[in-house]
């Protein structure tokens, strides 16, 4: 692989959403399948590009000396992470999806960095870097912050690509001189290889999760004295299964990238003695057709980065216009509470907002990914702040238990958290009043409680039976009503 040349459990919740994927523009959304982001040295230096699926429309975002390479989508499509060597060596950049508010966000200014991927939650940044000798896989904050280690054998992997639930991570590794793939937990365990060994005229390349998560695409290049053969094949990720989409002799492809709806994907082509070329193809193999140029390089395109609900199917498009004034819902597909910070950018202070949390927009044009909101619910301390544009939802239909409650995600054995600021009277029983229902202990906000039993409908409540965490104490306490939530279930 030329490294300079191609570098090429929310439970109890059914979630219908729409997701806000922005633009840095107008507050108007993007679609997500709209435009694909690549480099490209048809200005005489490797820069990064937009374009229509048709190949049409191409704007350039980047316009420097340096080599600007391998960009990749946000899973809201308002920024892209790249490659760039023009503080010295290649390190990982971030800029709004205009090309505007470049920063460079890995912290190693001594290492190399290849192959950002951007996680479907939005949480984080995947890539390979040599700073510990040989080439491993870590992943960051999307700010460079909280740097992981994942991989740490003798030999190089690099290239790694998320699962669309998040959870696990496919990549290369270089064996006995050829690349070939893994796969590992997002934590860096339950490592497997994915491909036969003893084939030692193969090598692969840009292992792809469709992003409704059924398939695998992948190419592989075979040599030998006649020439090369490069294929993409799709792997059924349930049976295990493989069949062959396309081959070209004498070439080689890399750079395999999914639409939205897992119908087509592009790829990169390079002839034996052509450019790089971006292509696309049906996923049954048929339309193949060329995209780019062949007077110049285009490569590492970028489609499409899922945003998917819980692992399944992330057919969602973003088709929300966000005005200032609509109500929307916090929504984050790991159950983990939404953070509403002070200001747009992860460095700012923040509170944390429970799923299905309504707010009003009131700032619609995006800034770093962000939208401004006013909190509608009065859960926390926070009454209005900044929220990803990725963790909003146009509606959450989600399960409500009791007449005129609002929608719970609380389930039997999470581990809740007193909301505050008021102090939660824990109960001997469901509901209020007299008789009895007596009030066990006056819980302060972030008193963590273990949920036991429930839930049970009384006094115009949804009621919950928990165990104090720290004094193991049970009793019954209300989850909230309509204007706020008094516990709040940070997720798994």
């Amino acid at each position: 692989m030329n490294r300079v040349g191609t570098l090429g459990n929310l439970t109890r919740v059914a979630v219908m959403v729409v997701l806000l994927l922005s633009t840095t523009e107008t507050g108007i959304v993007q679609e997500d399948d709209e435009r694909i982001v690549y480099m490209s040295d048809r200005d005489g230096n490797r820069e990064i590009y937009t374009m229509d699926s048709d190949g049409d429309d191409i704007r350039r975002l980047t316009n420097n000396d340096a080599q600007d390479l391998q960009p990749t989508w946000a899973p809201d499509k308002s920024q892209i992470a790249f490659v760039s060597n023009r503080e010295g060596n290649f390190a990982i950049f971030v800029m709004n999806a205009d090309g505007s508010g470049q920063r460079r966000v890995s912290t190693d200014q001594f290492a190399y960095h290849e192959y950002p991927a951007w996680s479907p939650d939005g949480r984080s940044i995947a890539y390979a870097s040599d700073k510990s000798g040989n080439f491993d896989i870590y992943i960051s904050n999307t700010d460079g912050s909280s740097e992981q280690r994942l991989t740490s054998s003798e030999d190089d992997e690099t290239e790694p690509s998320w699962s669309p639930d998040s959870r696990q991570i496919a990549y290369l590794q270089m064996v006995d001189g050829a690349f070939t793939m893994f796969m590992m937990a997002r934590n860096g365990g339950g490592v497997q290889r994915l491909t036969r060994g003893g084939d030692e005229s193969a090598e692969y390349f840009s292992p792809r999760w469709s992003p409704d998560g059924t398939q695998m695409a992948y190419a592989v290049t075979t040599f030998d004295s006649a020439g090369n053969l490069s294929e993409i094949y799709l792997r059924d990720m349930n049976t295990g299964g493989e069949r062959l989409l396309t081959s070209r002799e004498d070439s080689f492809i890399q750079g395999i990238a999914w639409s939205w709806d897992s119908l087509n994907l592009l790829y990169q082509l390079r002839e034996t003695r052509g450019s790089w070329t971006i292509n696309i193809i049906d996923t049954d193999g048929r339309e193949a057709r060329v995209l780019t140029s062949q007077d110049y390089n285009s490569e590492t395109p970028t489609w499409f980065t899922p945003y998917s609900p819980g692992g399944g199917s992330s057919g969602i498009r973003g088709v929300v216009n966000v005005q200032v004034g609509d109500r929307l819902y916090l929504y984050d597909p790991t159950g983990v509470p939404i953070w509403v910070r002070s200001g747009p950018n992860e460095g700012s202070s923040h509170s944390s907002y429970q799923l299905g949390t309504a707010v009003e927009v009131i700032n619609s044009i995006p800034q770093n990914g962000y939208i401004q909101v006013r909190v509608l619910e009065r859960q926390l301390s926070v009454s209005q702040g900044w929220v990803r544009s990725s963790q909003l939802a146009s509606q959450i239909s989600g399960q409500s238990y009791c007449d005129n409650t609002p929608i719970s995600i609380v389930h039997v054995g999470a581990e809740v958290i007193v909301a505050g600021p008021d102090a939660l009277r824990l109960r001997s029983e469901a509901g209020t009043g007299g008789g009895q229902r007596t009030i066990i202990a006056s819980l302060r906000a972030n008193t963590r409680m273990r949920v036991i039993g429930g839930p049970q409908c009384a006094s115009g409540y949804t009621w919950w039976q928990v165990e104090v965490l720290n004094n193991s104490r049970r009793g019954w306490v209300a989850e909230g009503d309509n204007a706020e939530y008094f516990i709040f279930f940070p997720g798994a």
